[in-house]
């Protein structure tokens, strides 16, 4: 596993983070989150991506158990000011999406293309152009299951090319109007 500096903090990071919106669902019960975190600490995924609004508080709950006498080998990130209901204090800074248009639609459409035409799906093409710019240090992705946690990781080891970041990013500045190579 590859790690990167996070920010100023002098803490490295897996390029590849675990996300945990589903920790704590029917799902994903304690167990599942156990196996998933016990394979993650084998491949050597040390961040976590956590919010006290995933499945109603219970994420945290859930991954506070399953992090219990190994606290040490995992970076957590948290968030809060998400909604955790419908009371003025519920909740906090909310965002207003308008990019779901026509146009977003057709990029979409033109990455997925180029990315079969690479024989790779979208969530490997995500991937691998977030894993290649410079600010980034890492990818969080979510995990339903430790088959998918392991799809993510294989996912990441794909290094984009400096020919194929340069046509994946003549798609997004074209905002989906351009044909995918």
């Amino acid at each position: 596993m590859e790690y990167r500096q996070l920010g100023r903090a002098g803490v490295r990071v897996s390029v590849l983070g675990l996300g945990t919106n589903r920790f704590g669902s029917d799902r994903l019960p304690q167990g599942e989150v156990n196996k998933i975190l016990d394979a993650a600490l084998d491949i050597g995924i040390n961040f976590i991506d956590a919010s006290d609004t995933y499945v109603r508080g219970r994420c945290e709950e859930i991954l506070g158990q399953a992090l219990k006498g190994r606290w040490d080998h995992f970076v957590v990130a948290t968030k809060g000011g998400l909604p955790m209901g419908e009371g003025p204090n519920n909740r906090g800074a909310s965002r207003y999406h308008r990019y779901m248009t026509a146009a977003y639609y057709d990029m979409l459409e033109a990455l997925m293309a180029w990315a079969a035409a690479h024989g790779r799906g979208m969530n490997e093409l995500a991937q691998a152009w977030l894993m290649a710019q410079p600010p980034v240090c890492s990818v969080i992705t979510g995990a339903t299951s430790l088959e998918q946690m392991l799809q993510n990781v294989t996912a990441a080891s794909w290094t984009l090319t400096r020919a194929e970041l340069d046509e994946v990013n003549a798609i997004l500045a074209q905002g989906g109007t351009g044909a995918a190579r």
